[in-house]
């Protein structure tokens, strides 16, 4: 049965033709180099952390809202971004995509024009603030994405879709490590 299949695959490994050399005239080529996007120092930065730490505003023992962010070092082919925060089990407490280069600040509390924002845990639409017990603290990834073409989800869509489509589409991702305390 090994022999069989040694002068098959041998029989397959050749079809007879050749290539021939190329004419003396013949100075152009018909392969298309392939261009990757141009990727800068991408990051994700937070004016609402203190030393790694979320400020109680957001968190559920302040305000609650999400905290400022900036896109630092978006290249300029990029079409779209996208954020998520989600605890140490995967669990998204925040997630948007569809956010503008020219939204790189994104300023507290707030959704930037034609983002589309994910149902995230507890069925919050939007930012789930975090809500450690008193005495704990939970750790976080702030995570950013760059991508080469718009997300076509609909607003209100579940965090695991979304995510799932932000991690397979993403050129970049930048990671910020977040906790959050309970006083």
């Amino acid at each position: 049965m090994a022999l069989v299949f040694a002068l098959l695959l041998a029989a397959c490994s050749r079809d007879g033709r050749d290539m021939s050399p190329p004419s003396p005239d013949q100075t152009q080529s018909i392969a298309l180099p392939t261009v990757a996007p141009s990727l800068a120092n991408f990051d994700i930065t937070s004016a609402g952390l203190v030393d790694g730490q979320l400020t109680i505003n957001h968190t559920c023992l302040g305000a609650g809202v999400s905290p400022p962010i900036e896109f630092v070092g978006v290249a300029g082919d990029i079409v779209t971004l996208g954020v998520v925060m989600a605890d140490e089990q995967g669990v998204a407490v925040w997630a948007m995509a569809n956010i503008a280069p020219s939204d790189a600040v994104i300023p507290e509390d707030s959704v930037p024009a034609g983002a589309i924002r994910a149902v995230v845990t507890g069925g919050v639409l939007g930012y789930a603030a975090p809500c450690p017990g008193p005495g704990e603290t939970r750790s976080y990834r702030l995570m950013g994405y760059t991508l080469a073409q718009q997300v076509d989800l609909p607003d209100a869509v579940d965090a695991d879709t979304l995510i799932e489509i932000l991690e397979s589409a993403a050129l970049d991702v930048a990671v910020l490590d977040v906790t959050a305390s309970g006083s």
